[in-house]
């Protein structure tokens, strides 16, 4: 059986294992992340230095997976028309493989000692990501105590990835803030984009160009951040959360996940939902 190193993109899960020193990813995985329907003719499509078989555990016991390595993987990319290709392709060499090669080997964190724990502004952002995901998906797959073990191995601070998350000069405050001011085109922020739809439902089809669904729920007006839009992802791309400022969204009180994805912008996407009726733009 092999060790699994769990990542996750834009809400979706990524395994990945170390053979020969190498890393290879469970195709069924890549192929939901790219939209391919047939993955199993897919992965026949590849050579077979590019694939093979590898066992791993799930919550149901060790299971036999397609496992697919890096030339592999990148070779379904390029052959992918969807927009989640490109963005998975930069993921991938921005944060997976750099998180995976830190120490110059495929080293898994169960393998390793425990780390010392440092503070987030020690770590380059694309580190808190990469830990912070693996936790959350550790969680949702092994349970609370294995993602707890992850996080005391790795350099967060203990005792948990939201910990992390919140420390440091950007806080959840901060990081909404951040948002409403962004330049929403007309020399509009979207804090005045978001204002107006509140008092204007028609307004509310302009709202989500940018990557926010204003909806009337039972317990208040909330405003549905997207995780992944063009706009939202330029406009957090220069700072030091261009990969957590979702994760800050969700520590505003009463702030959480979306249940399920969300048609914004002509797509269905997953998001952050905000209750306005503490969160309101200012006046």
């Amino acid at each position: 059986m092999n060790a699994i190193v769990n990542f996750d993109f834009e809400g979706k899960g990524v395994r990945t294992v170390t053979i020969d020193n190498e890393p290879w990813f469970v195709g069924l995985d890549v192929c939901r992340i790219l939209e391919i329907k047939d993955h199993t003719q897919a992965l026949d499509r590849l050579s077979d230095d590019e694939r093979g078989g590898c066992t791993v555990p799930t919550p149901r016991g060790e299971q036999q997976v397609i496992v697919i390595s890096e030339p592999g993987v990148y070779r379904l990319v390029f052959a992918s028309r969807k927009p989640a290709a490109e963005r998975f392709k930069r993921w991938l060499a921005h944060e997976v493989l750099p998180a995976l090669r830190k120490t110059g080997s495929y080293v898994m964190p169960a393998a390793r000692r425990p780390l010392r724990p440092r503070f987030k502004g020690d770590l380059h952002p694309a580190e808190v990501s990469a830990w912070s995901s693996a936790a959350r998906v550790y969680h949702a797959v092994y349970g609370k105590k294995a993602a707890q073990e992850l996080i005391e191995r790795s350099p967060l601070p203990p005792p948990s990835a939201a910990l992390a998350l919140s420390a440091g000069r950007w806080s959840a405050d901060d990081t909404l803030a951040f948002l409403l001011d962004l330049a929403a085109g007309d020399a509009l922020t979207l804090g005045e984009l978001v204002r107006a739809a509140l008092n204007d439902k028609a307004k509310r089809r302009d709202l989500e160009e940018y990557g926010v669904l204003l909806l009337d729920l039972d317990a208040g007006p909330a405003m549905i951040v997207a995780d992944d839009h063009p706009f939202l992802r330029q406009g957090f791309e220069d700072t030091e959360i261009c990969y957590a400022w979702k994760d800050r969204l969700r520590l505003l009180p009463g702030a959480h996940r979306a249940a399920k994805p969300m048609q914004i912008d002509g797509k269905l996407r997953r998001g952050v939902v905000v209750p306005m009726i503490t969160h309101s733009p200012p006046e």
